[in-house]
């Protein structure tokens, strides 16, 4: 991915398809700071717990990238808000879930019936967050009756999201 910074602050990226696409300058620090990169090119990778490293071990996964992808569909569907929640959702879960689709980390942020998530796929070669966002927990409930499981269960989660998994 090119990427160049504008007169004004804001970021110019061009993809590996040619498409090209502005990030907010606000938006880009933000991303910077949270992630503790050195520039919008650099993935941000997590950094685990010892349990959560061997849960994932355990489920053929090594390390996980979060790439710029993921700031440019937030910023496209208006949700630069969720910045904050990522890092904490991904390094410090409250459930993680894997089903057929991937592996769901989830994050209870205090807004009723409702939690963060970020899903990560296995694409190109690694594991990478394809999608940050909020979910109902009935969904996510609805999910593990189909074909998901609870592979990993944060002593400290909130009472709700236990008794919603686990009920």
């Amino acid at each position: 991915m090119e990427i160049k910074q504008n007169t004004n602050g804001d970021y110019l990226l061009k993809d590996s398809e040619g498409k090209s696409h502005i990030v907010r300058k606000d938006l880009a620090q933000q991303w910077i700071d949270i992630f503790g990169l050195k520039s919008l090119s650099d993935d941000f990778v997590p950094n685990f717990t010892p349990q959560i490293k061997e849960i994932l071990s355990q489920n053929g996964v090594d390390k996980i990238h979060l790439k710029i992808g993921s700031l440019l569909k937030m910023q496209a569907r208006d949700r630069g808000n969720f910045v904050d929640f990522i890092k904490p959702t991904l390094q410090n879960p409250d459930f993680v879930l894997k089903d057929e689709n991937g592996i769901i980390f989830v994050k209870d942020i205090g807004k009723e019936k409702v939690v963060f998530t970020s899903v990560v796929k296995y694409e190109k070669g690694e594991y990478i967050v394809r999608t940050n966002s909020l979910k109902r927990i009935k969904t996510l409930k609805n999910k593990l009756a189909l074909d998901g499981k609870i592979i990993f269960r944060n002593k400290e989660a909130s009472n709700i999201l236990v008794e919603a998994f686990t009920s």
